[in-house]
Parts: C-alpha cells; structure tokens; sequence
C-alpha cells in the first residue's frame, strides 16, 4: 500500500433517498471522482463527518469494494510523509472525521485523467418524527424527514440532494433554508449561486453550489403524503364513520333519557328513525369502523385506524345506551 493519500478530485456529490414506504428509506450518496494524476489510481480516500451504520462502497458496475480498517489507516498515516496525514489522523482518532479508505480491485483502477461513480450506501439508524396538525397529519401518520447538507469553503463542486417517495405517495417540503454563512453574517442562497429546489415530477431535487471561501448550509423538511385524491377520499371516510357514529351515540343518550322528545323537533325526529332499529343501525356503524381498521393497510394509516375505532366504539356504547 502506498504510503501516500490518494486523493481524486470530487466533480459531483449527490445524496440520494429513496423510499420503500413512507417510513423506510435507503439511503446512498453518489460520487462522481475524476483522477487527475499522470498515473492510475487503484485507491482513494474519502472524508465523511457522519457515521454511516452498515456502510457499503459500490463501484460503477455494482460490485462492492474493499475498505481498509481503521487500524490499516492509522498505521498508514501515522508513516506517512503527507502534511494532510496529521490532520487526518487527528480526526480520525477524535471522531471529529470518518476517514474512508477504499481500494479498486485489480483491473479497476481510475485512469489517467479517468472518471468514475462509485456510490456509498448505508442503513439509516434513527427514527423520525411524527407530529400532529390540523391538516391531514390529523388523519394520518405522516413522518416528518429533515435533511441537512453543509458544503465546506473548500469545495469546488456541486451538491446535490435527490429524493423519491414511494409507491401512491407524494412528497410535500414542509420548511427550507439556505443560507450562504461567513465570518461577518450570512444570506440567503439564491438562483444566481446556480441553487435550485422543486419538483420534477413525484422526485423533490436540491442542487447546492459551492460558494468560494464560503460555507453552505441547506435545510430541508418533508412529509411523506397519500396521493391526494387517496388522501381526500380517505379523510372523508373517516369524518363520515365518526360523525356518523356520535350523531347515533347522541340519539341513543336521548333515546334512553326521553323517547317522548323524539317526536318535538324535525331532528330528534329523524333520530327516532335510528332508535327504532338501533341494534342493526348501531352493528352496521361498528362493523364498518372494524372493517376500515382490518382493510386499511401501511405505516401511514395508524392514526386513521384509530380514529376508526373511536368511531366503533362511540357507535358500541350508544347500542348499549338504546338498550336500556
């Protein structure tokens, strides 16, 4: 092994998120590597400052490439000659950098002035959030992703962040910032950097520029949305079984306190007609709630499931108000 650092310049650095489901997400970031050497490169050393649990490099053509251990990189750069080595090493012992050695197999090497993609692929190792609102997060267990990307003053090439929702899913960016920072103040990252963010199609698309002795940080929040008419039809759903539900529950409760009253108001009156076959109307309610519950299927319809069963079981408690 070479006691030198092999480093190839980085032409494109873009993280790629796709879904599996709205709470799965395989995580890769794609690396586009131009050697700009007189000699092939049958290594390179990448710098990362997160850690990346199960962490996989693969070369252009899918085959999975070799990386050296921690304890291989200390010894290396602890003999080597490099002034980058005791900066390195530093790092990597302070976990203040994760240091990626990774070695092309024999016939692979990165020409002279050869270019290459090689992707690092990892398991995403924490969970997200799910919070509440008085949109659809009130009928549904829509996850709430953030993405952070920081491009260093010393970069001379573009970032980029893709993702993909999953199967009759939508994404919806819920907060963004970009922001160019520096040692006297900051600004917002504009269209003139070459940044971008939108929709092409169902795939959300950031591209990040580099800023010359500047730093750029880029935040992103997103939900993980049914398609909307799915969305829509399903809320509706669940509106109609609850509020079906109580107006039955009510209905019983006057029925079980004053059957008389029935007969005063246009309302009450059309109640009467519920309380005179309460246990098949009130059965019917509960077995459309359960059925919503045991159909509905996903991470996202947990919290609709719920509001199905308050439904059935408001509906079950006015059968047992109509019986007395």
């Amino acid at each position: 092994m070479a006691e030198s650092i092999p480093r190839l310049r980085v032409l494109r650095h873009r993280l790629r998120i796709r879904h599996e489901d709205p709470i799965t997400r395989n995580l890769s970031i794609e690396i586009t590597l131009h050697n700009d050497h007189e000699d092939p490169s049958d290594e390179v050393v990448l710098t990362e400052d997160t850690y990346r649990p199960g962490l996989r490099v693969l070369d252009s053509d899918g085959s999975e490439l070799a990386l050296l251990p921690n304890q291989i990189i200390r010894e290396i750069l602890s003999g080597s000659e490099n002034p980058e080595a005791p900066k390195l090493l530093e790092a990597l012992n302070s976990r203040q950098m994760y240091v990626y050695w990774v070695v092309f197999p024999a016939g692979r090497a990165i020409e002279s002035h050869g270019t290459r993609v090689i992707s690092l692929e990892w398991t995403e190792g924490r969970q997200h959030e799910f919070p509440w609102d008085f949109g659809m997060r009130l009928f549904f267990n829509i996850p709430a992703y953030e993405v952070e990307e920081t491009v260093p003053p010393t970069a001379d090439h573009p970032h980029f962040v893709t993702v993909y929702p999953p199967p009759t899913h939508r994404l919806v960016v819920e907060e963004h910032t970009a922001r160019v920072l520096s040692q006297t103040g900051s600004r917002d990252l504009t269209e003139k950097d070459h940044y971008h963010i939108g929709a092409w199609g169902p795939i959300l698309d950031v591209g990040i520029p580099s800023v010359e002795g500047h730093t750029v940080h880029v935040r992103t929040v997103y939900g993980v949305y049914p398609d909307r008419n799915e969305s829509h039809l399903l809320a509706a759903i669940i509106l109609g079984l609850v509020a079906l539900s109580f107006v039955f529950f009510v209905s019983m409760i006057f029925w079980a306190w004053d059957p008389a009253v029935f007969g005063k108001t246009t309302l009450l009156s059309a109640m009467k007609v519920l309380a005179g076959d309460a246990t098949l109307i009130g059965t019917t309610i509960v077995a459309l709630c359960a059925g919503f519950v045991g159909l509905a299927s996903g991470p996202v319809f947990q919290r609709a499931k719920w509001w199905a069963m308050a439904g059935g079981a408001v509906a079950a408690l006015g059968i047992l108000a109509a019986s007395f």
